[in-house]
């Protein structure tokens, strides 16, 4: 089926855009710190049993578990998580060498997108399961190009990519309409069916057998997502979004946002989600702040003051937004095909952020610049193919689509590069440091008790030990669906009592996200055997909420 994917020899210049980035980004993972995220889906593949145990432990995740099966075979390799992030490491490379060998753009251009931002820092250096989307979305690319009647091969990669994430679901269904569109436009339907009174077998079996894998992998992927104990649900929907935020965001925002009432307040969101166009096509970071990830220079400040109550920041993101996605629409409007997939999903994107998944992070927002790469990319490979400029017919429409693609790309090298830039000078997370003070003074025979819990895992997911989550009363290491609530010191010291007298060591270590209440040492009527010593502290990091205050609590 992929035989016409000839390997095309390098020029000396990709090829040294290649070794650069597989240098660099290899650096990168090597010297980044993974946050909660990454190792929550370590945590889950290491400490499953099986795969159907990978399965019920995956139950509030609201994510397909596609990047999770994988890394549950990596697992049985070893447990230290290094093995994910080199494997991380090679779908990036993976998907630079498309880049490079494959994609339609200018030789500049490819170097940009393979060091941009999304490509270079987000979706390389933290390992996660978007990456994923990207292969499968420019092997789409590359394949539809050469070839439009591979249906069995599309299909197998929609259903593929549709398991990778729930962007990566919108994804798959963007590129199926894209396929619909084009089939419906060259009236290629009927050959599919009854036509004239005759039934071509083998195209019917063979369309129908692509619908149904597809149709296959959105339903595995979908019922993963929504899966959910019809408690939860209930407990979800009595408290509202607002005043409850479960420990698995994707798959409780997804249950919160569905089944409520858009009201004005949803307006603010709206005008969030339309910002995503903007923060991910110029995703410049704020500078002169340790944390910079997830906040854009625009419209995250309120530097140009406020109009009625809104930043003036927000505002001019807006405009920039729908700005630039009337432009490009325009710029794509002559070539049909492209105007309607790149609009539509568009569109599918922006509803799902309006009206299910209310969180905006940058790492989901940049599925809407990877759609504009997805379009641009089946745009321009379509034009070298009929060697016809049909859908940028005059000189100035081509170079003014070239120049804005530079302009995006350039605006993403500026970013990808800080962005890497600042996660080699200061720690992303503090869990691993942190986890190796524990390993390097021998504490791990100790009793390690980790508050908050979904930050404290990452301590868990390095030293492959659980740890004590006083917010749930009980050891272990990833969180589950978990109505959490932070227990007052004078509770918290009741646990470590508690757990001082079953320790063989008779000590505690304490890994606590904020820093206790107390001097050097603590000594009441009510605990008079507690001893508790500040040992040392990693408060300078990139996600801020990932700081920890190390503590050490002993018997007297």
């Amino acid at each position: 089926m992929i035989k016409n994917l000839r390997i095309n020899k390098f020029s000396i210049c990709p090829i040294l855009i290649f070794i650069g980035f597989l240098i660099f980004s290899l650096f990168g993972i090597l010297n980044h710190e993974m946050w909660r995220d990454e190792l929550q889906a370590w945590m889950l593949a290491r400490d499953s049993r099986s795969i159907v145990e990978l399965y019920q432990n995956m139950q509030f995740e609201g994510h397909p578990a596609l990047w999770h099966i994988c890394l549950f075979g990596l697992s049985q390799i070893t447990h230290n998580p290094l093995i994910m992030q080199l494997f991380h490491w090679l779908i990036s490379l993976c998907v630079a060498y498309l880049i490079l060998n494959y994609s339609p753009f200018t030789l500049f251009q490819k170097f940009l997108l393979t060091f941009s931002y999304f490509i270079f820092f987000e979706y390389t250096l933290i390992s996660r399961n978007y990456n994923l989307a990207i292969l499968f979305s420019f092997l789409f690319c590359i394949l539809y190009a050469r070839s439009k009647s591979q249906y069995i091969l599309y299909a197998l990669l929609l259903a593929l990519l549709a398991n990778t994430s729930a962007y990566g679901f919108l994804m798959s269904l963007i590129l199926f309409l894209h396929i619909c569109l084009n089939n419906l436009s060259q009236r290629k339907w009927s050959r599919f069916s009854f036509y004239e009174g005759n039934w071509r077998p083998k195209i019917g079996i063979k369309l129908t057998s692509s619908i149904a894998i597809a149709i296959l992998g959105w339903l595995t992927s979908a019922f993963q997502m929504v899966r959910a104990d019809v408690d939860d649900f209930i407990d979800f929907a009595e408290l509202g979004f607002r005043a409850y935020t479960p420990a698995t965001s994707t798959a409780g925002f997804i249950h919160l946002n569905a089944f409520t009432a858009f009201d004005f307040d949803d307006l603010r969101h709206a005008s969030r989600a339309i910002n995503g166009i903007w923060e991910s096509y110029f995703p410049l970071p704020t500078l002169f702040t340790l944390n910079f990830w997830d906040a854009n220079i625009l419209s995250y400040s309120d530097s140009l003051g406020t109009f009625k109550g809104v930043a003036i920041n927000d505002l001019v993101a807006v405009f920039s937004s729908i700005s630039l996605l009337l432009f490009i629409g325009y710029l794509f409007s002559r070539k049909l095909i492209i105007f309607w997939t790149y609009l539509l999903g568009n569109l599918l994107l922006f509803g799902f952020h309006i009206f299910i998944f209310k969180g905006f992070f940058i790492r989901h927002e940049g599925f809407f610049l990877i759609l504009f790469i997805v379009c641009s990319w089946l745009l321009l490979s379509s034009e070298s193919q009929n060697h016809v400029a049909y859908q940028l017919r005059s000189i100035n429409r081509r170079s003014i689509f070239s120049t804005l693609l530079t302009v995006i790309l350039s605006a993403q090298l500026i970013a990808g590069v800080y962005a890497v830039s600042m996660d080699y000078i200061h720690p992303f997370s503090a869990g691993k440091a942190t986890a190796q003070y524990i390993e390097t003074n021998g504490f791990t025979n100790s009793t390690i008790l980790g508050s908050q819990h979904r930050q404290a895992s990452v301590i868990s997911g390095y030293l492959d030990i659980p740890i004590y989550y006083p917010e749930l009363g009980r050891s272990g290491s990833f969180w589950r669906n978990d109505h959490a609530i932070m227990p007052s010191e004078q509770n918290l010291l009741k646990d470590i009592d508690f757990l001082i007298h079953k320790d063989p060591n008779h000590s505690v270590v304490l890994a606590l996200t904020e820093p206790l209440n107390i001097v050097s040492t603590y000594n009441t009527a009510e605990f008079p055997n507690i001893r508790i010593s500040f040992l040392t502290k990693f408060d300078r990091t990139i996600v801020e909420d990932e700081k920890f205050y190390l503590y050490l609590a002993q018997r007297r």
